[in-house]
């Protein structure tokens, strides 16, 4: 556990006792901290006790009830897997809060939606949320080709000592992919 902990702590610029105690909302707020400031921008969080309730709160997911009895299909159920399908629509139209308008221009600098809103295009402005998700991607593929090698490694090494070794690194990165995945969905959910 404590491994997975201080890799998490790592990717999302955060303290360990902040994932304890602070939740998924810290380690966004961290991961969005840094790029701004990376940007040579400034942050600041508006005070939002004194807003007003949001009347009849938030809508979640819709679930819906199974046609059959849940355990039962009598024919083969196909599923997709859609590799990374949230942040790879993010990072494609380019979806970040600051990206977004209400009344885009037709001028092709915008991703226009069926709404009428829209989201400026990565060629005129690369919003914060799509460039945080590309850098986790890249070093989640780093550390799954750099486990990969160590757990190849492990298998293949001749003596004792080797073998440890790359066992060892191979946890390693596996704690960091799974971290750097974690960290991803905290930014895209």
């Amino acid at each position: 556990i404590l491994p997975s902990m201080i890799e998490t702590a790592a990717v999302s610029w955060v303290t360990p006792t902040y994932l304890v105690t602070r939740g998924q909302q810290i380690r966004v707020y961290s991961c969005i901290k840094r790029e701004i400031y990376a940007r040579g921008g400034s942050f600041f969080l508006r005070d939002t006790k004194g807003d007003p309730p949001v009347e009849g709160g938030y809508k979640g997911a819709t679930v819906l009830e199974p046609k059959r009895a849940p355990w039962f299909y009598p024919r083969a159920i196909v599923s997709l897997d859609f590799a990374s399908l949230y942040p790879s629509t993010m990072m494609q139209y380019n979806l970040s809060h600051e990206t977004w308008s209400p009344t885009p221009t037709d001028d092709g600098r915008f991703y226009h939606h069926e709404e009428g809103c829209g989201f400026i295009r990565t060629s005129v402005h690369q919003g914060i949320l799509p460039t945080i998700l590309i850098k986790l991607k890249a070093s989640r593929k780093v550390y799954k080709n750099a486990m990969a090698f160590h757990e190849k490694q492990a298998h293949e090494a001749l003596d004792d000592n080797a073998r440890r070794t790359h066992a060892f690194m191979e946890k390693v990165y596996d704690a960091k992919q799974k971290a750097t995945k974690v960290t991803m969905n905290s930014v895209y959910g």
